[in-house]
């Protein structure tokens, strides 16, 4: 039985290297909504262009940590995590890192894909991402998801990703 879907209460915007951040997109981001109909609201730059030093074609978003879930009454055998990612893709911006996070630190098996759906689930009720996950891990407010998304190598184009919300549940 898995437990109820836990929103982030915490997110924060990071480049990977600081040729990541030339340019600016003056679009907000993301507004993310709580199950109470309340939104984490994050209006920031975003996009950037490719990396010159390694040759990049494709645009990449910064990274977005999301933390602090306060995931409680887990189960006592943990089998699998579950993450959900609803999203305007605007028809051609997919997955480059869909990545559990501990501690700053990615952990565990990138998921993300090429799928352009607007709404993917990640993970699943036997699936722990290829990371050891304990309960200890899991309550603490330095848990959480790494996203960044790019756009579609075979598809340019100049949309921005609108995020509605990302959320997990535990098995």
């Amino acid at each position: 039985m898995p437990t109820p879907w836990f929103y982030p209460n915490t997110i924060t915007q990071t480049y990977e290297v600081i040729e990541h951040v030339a340019w600016v997109d003056t679009n907000d981001f993301l507004s993310i909504k709580h199950p109470d109909g309340t939104f984490l609201s994050l209006s920031a730059p975003l996009l950037h262009i490719a990396n010159p030093v390694v040759n990049d074609i494709k645009m990449k978003t910064y990274y977005l940590r999301l933390s602090n879930f306060q995931i409680t009454n887990l189960p006592n055998t943990i089998s699998g995590l579950e993450v959900e990612i609803n999203m305007n893709r605007g028809g051609r911006i997919t997955d480059d890192t869909i990545q559990l996070m501990y501690n700053g630190s990615f952990i565990g098996e990138n998921r993300a894909d090429f799928d352009l759906a607007p709404d993917k689930f990640y993970g699943g009720n036997t699936d722990l991402w290829g990371a050891t996950l304990t309960s200890n891990i899991l309550t603490n407010s330095l848990f959480g998801i790494g996203v960044r998304f790019q756009s579609h190598p075979s598809w340019p184009h100049c949309e921005y990703p609108r995020i509605d919300y990302i959320r997990v549940r535990v098995y």
